[in-house]
């Protein structure tokens, strides 16, 4: 079974935009100059992508032809709260993933797409680390 695709439209971030994804406090990712709409292919209105991502708020840039915006998404502004297992999960992972796209996002969840890829910051590179280091620690 194939997964939908994601929309392939890209947009260039402007100075103002960098500079204010470089500030979000414990940023998850690396950034990038380029960000790539998360919705599913053939979506109607505003593409979004995911700038940056803090302990407590996530920056999405909102842009079509005439509007482009950077909000925010949190627990209280809404997140989709669908849960759901990829196609092509293991089928020993009985975990349900939730959707990591905004409240009434259109189409597909993020679960049921091929993600975007993301580096992961310096500092939660570390933190991947050290946890994979404790769960090692714990299995043995």
């Amino acid at each position: 079974m194939n997964s939908p695709d994601v929309c392939a439209t890209t947009v260039a971030l402007n100075d103002d935009e960098s500079s204010r994804l470089a500030q979000v406090p414990d940023g998850a990712h690396e950034l990038t100059d380029t960000l790539q709409c998360e919705l599913q292919a053939g979506h109607p209105g505003s593409h979004m992508a995911l700038g940056q991502a803090g302990l407590e708020v996530a920056w999405w840039l909102r842009w079509s032809t005439t509007e482009r915006a950077l909000i925010t998404v949190d627990d209280e502004t809404g997140y989709c709260e669908a849960t759901g297992r990829p196609v092509d999960s293991d089928p020993s992972d009985h975990d349900d993933w939730l959707c990591q796209l905004p409240a009434e996002h259109f189409g597909a969840h993020s679960w049921q797409m091929s993600a975007v890829g993301r580096v992961p910051s310096e500092a939660n590179q570390q933190k991947l680390i050290d946890m994979a280091y404790e769960l090692m620690e714990r299995r043995r």
